[in-house]
C-alpha cells in the first residue's frame, strides 16, 4: 500500500513543501567570510584568472544592516586582492538602491534620518580599491537627485540596463544579489 491511499496528493504536497522550504534553513551558515578551513579539506581550488564583474544593484535587499549588493562586492574585492587576481569590478545602482549613494545631507531629507548615509565609507572604500561605482541618470530624475547629491567618484550612466549589457557583451559576467 502506497501513500496514496492514506494521505491525499495536496497533503503530501504541502508537507514536502514544507520540509524542503525548512531544510536549507537549518544548515549552519558561517559567520564570517571566508570561513576558517583549519579543519576542511578543499576539493576543488578556485583558480583566478583576469576577472571582470559587474553587479546589478537595482533593490536594497539586506544582510542583516548591510545591503547585499555592496556586501558582494566588499568580498569579492576583498578575495581578489587576497588571490592576487587582475581584476575590474563595477557595481551599477537603480532603481530602489540609488539612494546608497548619496551624500549625507541628502541622504537625511531623503531617507528622513539624522544619521547620515550609513553605506558612505564601505562605497568610498570600494572606489578607493578601484570599484567602478555607477548609477542611472534615469533614477536620479525620477528621485530628483543631482551629481551634487552624489558621493565623491561615484559614476553617472545614462541607463542602467543598457551599462549592465554593454559590460557582459565585454565579457564581465554578471552578478545580481
Amino acid at each position: 500500500m502506497g501513500l496514496n491511499k492514506f494521505l491525499p496528493k495536496k497533503i503530501i504536497v504541502t508537507l514536502c513543501t514544507i520540509l524542503f522550504s525548512v531544510l536549507p534553513a537549518t544548515i549552519a551558515m558561517p559567520t564570517s567570510y571566508p570561513p576558517s578551513t583549519d579543519n576542511i579539506r578543499i576539493d576543488i581550488p578556485v583558480k583566478q584568472v583576469d576577472s571582470k564583474v559587474v553587479v546589478n544593484i537595482g533593490n536594497d535587499i539586506m544582510s542583516g544592516d548591510l545591503p547585499l549588493g555592496i556586501k558582494y562586492m566588499t568580498r569579492i574585492v576583498k578575495r581578489f586582492i587576497d588571490k592576487n587576481v587582475n581584476w575590474k569590478l563595477s557595481g551599477v545602482f537603480y532603481e530602489k538602491a540609488g539612494y546608497m549613494l548619496l551624500k549625507d545631507d541628502i541622504y537625511n531629507t531623503k531617507r528622513q534620518v539624522s544619521t547620515g548615509n550609513p553605506y558612505k565609507a564601505l562605497i568610498l572604500n570600494l572606489i578607493k580599491e578601484g570599484v567602478s561605482i555607477e548609477i542611472c541618470a534615469l533614477t536620479m530624475k525620477a528621485a530628483g537627485y543631482t551629481n551634487n547629491n552624489l558621493i565623491e567618484g561615484v559614476k553617472v550612466i545614462d541607463s542602467a540596463e543598457l551599462r549592465i549589457i554593454q559590460l557582459v557583451q565585454e565579457h564581465y559576467i554578471q552578478i545580481v544579489p
